[in-house]
């Protein structure tokens, strides 16, 4: 009914663990169905949560998924609610979000002061909840937050490193705002809409090829070949 009205539908679902072998398929049905009555439907594995949180209660490791899924809307609608540098409004939202199909979502922080592209992104690939494969993926809606000395270069860099393998035609729409808290890091907040389901659903796509290198400062030529020339 809310599409029917205008509304932008969104839907974040979870997908069942690798045990729950006949869960996982009826999953995968029920999504292609909410597909149809959505525009885009943003998937979390609960896998990710053995890796994440597996020593946690049940509860506690539950709670940690929730967390990060209020984070993340916060984070979009802070994008639209709140003044930034670069402005995005439900306009943009509207162009990535609409008929957008299965979405993943990506947080990431800088872990150290040097090197602040490279550092948020790789943050933001290898987060064990969100990692997944979106090339080719065809809408992406990107927020950096900073300090005040976030760059312009550091921004755009964030921006072209997360978007290095979307699909040549792929509707890219950034932002970007100042938080003093950020003094010398970054964050960011994505979401990349048109992504191929055999990418996100491990029962059918189990293989993760590991490109960002976990010791090495330039890890990411891995992913980003030109960037590093």
């Amino acid at each position: 009914i809310a599409k029917e009205e205008g509304a932008i539908v969104v839907a974040m679902v979870s997908y069942p663990f690798e045990a729950e072998r006949i869960r996982r398929k009826r999953a995968a049905e029920g999504i292609e169905r909410l597909r149809e009555t959505t525009d885009t439907v943003i998937v979390l594995e609960n896998d990710k949560l053995i890796k994440y949180a597996g020593n946690l209660p049940v509860n506690d490791a539950f709670r940690t998924m929730d967390m990060l899924i209020a984070e993340t809307i916060q984070g979009i609608t802070e994008t639209i609610t709140k003044p930034s540098l670069v402005n995005l409004d439900f306009a943009d939202l509207k162009a990535v979000m609409e008929e957008g199909g299965v979405a993943v979502m990506l947080v990431g922080e800088t872990i150290k002061a040097d090197h602040k592209p490279e550092s948020v992104v790789e943050d933001a690939l290898c987060h064990p909840l969100l990692e997944a494969d979106y090339r080719g993926a065809t809408g992406s809606l990107i927020h950096v937050t900073g300090g005040s000395d976030l760059t312009m270069k550091e921004t755009n860099d964030i921006v072209e490193l997360l978007t290095y393998e979307l699909d040549q035609n792929a509707n890219v729409i950034w932002g970007a705002r100042i938080n003093e808290d950020y003094n010398g890091m970054a964050k960011v907040v994505a979401i990349m809409t048109g992504v191929e389901p055999r990418w996100t659903f491990g029962g059918v796509y189990e293989e993760r090829k590991e490109r960002v290198g976990a010791n090495s400062a330039s890890g990411l030529s891995a992913l980003i070949p030109v960037y590093h020339r």
